[in-house]
């Protein structure tokens, strides 16, 4: 279960900056989000063990299935990363 880190930047205000401060910022987030994964990564066997004590079934898909979900969403997936290419690397 990873989730995903949202950094917010006034576009007026990140034009202003030096292109030093810029690639500071941009390189900072990164380094966040890599962070954040691997917490994640780390904490998922602690939330699926209180998922499944709360009662709720966690079903895995078989890799066919898996692969027939991917091509049903294929679509939706190049749509989106068209609009938003960065978000190919988290996914």
């Amino acid at each position: 279960m990873i989730g995903f880190c949202l950094f917010v930047i006034n576009s007026d205000y990140f034009e202003k900056l030096t292109i030093k401060e810029k690639k500071c910022i941009i390189n900072s987030s990164k380094k966040s989000n890599i962070f954040q994964r691997t917490l994640a990564i780390n904490e998922d066997d602690i939330l699926i063990k209180k998922i499944k004590a709360e009662g709720i079934k966690i079903s895995n898909l078989s890799e066919d299935n898996l692969n027939q979900f991917k091509k049903l969403t294929q679509v939706f997936h190049e749509q989106y990363f068209q609009e938003f290419p960065q978000m190919k690397e988290f996914i």
